[in-house]
């Protein structure tokens, strides 16, 4: 799966092994089925986090379907702590762009087939290229967001 979007980081930090999971357990709070759209009393990521790891997506007062989902691993090491965190589309998303691409593609090798159809296959080539830059562009700018928050957090080199 190559063209989709996916962002991998480390962060080695020199707090100890308990300190960084509590760093990160007060950024979170329980994910909710429905939040207040006008209340600003909530934490910076929802979801949960164990003393091993911790799976969790920011809040935002918006709506952006290509929001990551961050999945992290905490690992001792001699010198502190080591974060690998993962960021990923929500599996529907990504079921529901294999499809939508999948129509669309299909359609694309149709028109070629036919000789009155070969004026809409770059329309529809079109249309492949603005969903790739759509999702691509909304999940590294929230990705974006959330790796500056965890580099400001643990002042760690990724």
């Amino acid at each position: 799966m190559a063209f989709v979007p996916y962002e991998h980081f480390t962060i080695d930090t020199s707090l100890p092994f308990d300190k960084a999971v509590d760093r990160i357990a007060q950024l979170i709070e329980p994910k909710r089925s429905f939040r207040n759209p006008f209340s600003r009393e909530h934490k910076e990521f929802e979801g949960s986090v164990t003393p091993q790891d911790f799976k969790i997506s920011r809040i935002i007062h918006y709506r952006n379907s290509f929001l990551p989902i961050i999945n992290g691993q905490f690992v001792k090491t001699p010198l502190g702590t080591r974060l690998t965190v993962r960021m990923t589309l929500h599996p529907f998303v990504i079921a529901f762009l294999i499809l939508w691409s999948g129509v669309i593609g299909l359609s694309f090798v149709m028109a070629l087939r036919e000789s009155d159809g070969k004026a809409a296959a770059p329309f529809m080539l079109g249309m492949l290229a603005f969903v790739y830059l759509l999702t691509t562009g909304a999940f590294k700018w929230e990705a974006r967001k959330a790796r500056r928050r965890f580099m400001q957090l643990f002042a760690g080199q990724a």
